[in-house]
């Protein structure tokens, strides 16, 4: 919700950030954000939804796997990531969604993460015990411990 505020006769407009839980790409932007700002530049990132590395040449289409992630992050020197983020909303109203396109990102040479506000982290990892194989749950700031 936003909020006119008047300050010394100057109208300005807040965001009432309390309210609103964030959206998606907002997740998916502060992920990218925190792993970019850790991260050498011979280190691919591909995203999706258009932050960083546009997927124009196909680096979101890992080979054998089902569907596409929201970022992939492979290199030498760094661990390879497959990350799915979801809202906390998703998290809590959609589990069968998240467990299938979750389940459908096992790849041998990469590790699976799902990045949730810091509100839903208690709901994934229950969720992700539903899973094949192991899946990490990390908020925005902290997946940058997985590279």
């Amino acid at each position: 919700m936003v909020h006119p505020v008047l300050i010394g006769g100057a109208a300005l407009l807040i965001a009432d950030a309390l309210d609103e839980p964030p959206e998606h790409d907002d997740i998916l932007e502060d992920t990218y954000a925190a792993i970019e700002a850790e991260l050498d530049d011979d280190i691919e990132t591909a995203t999706d939804h258009g932050e960083g590395e546009e997927d124009a040449d196909g680096g979101l289409a890992v080979d054998d796997i089902e569907g596409r992630p929201d970022l992939v992050i492979s290199g030498f020197a760094v661990s390879n990531l497959i990350i799915e983020v979801e809202t906390t909303d998703v998290i809590e109203k959609d589990q069968s969604h998240v467990i299938e396109q979750v389940s459908g990102f096992k790849k041998n040479g990469y590790t699976r993460v799902l990045v949730v506000p810091s509100d839903a982290v208690d709901t994934a990892e229950e969720l992700v015990e539903e899973i094949d194989g192991t899946v990490h749950v990390r908020t925005p700031n902290s997946v940058v411990e997985m590279v």
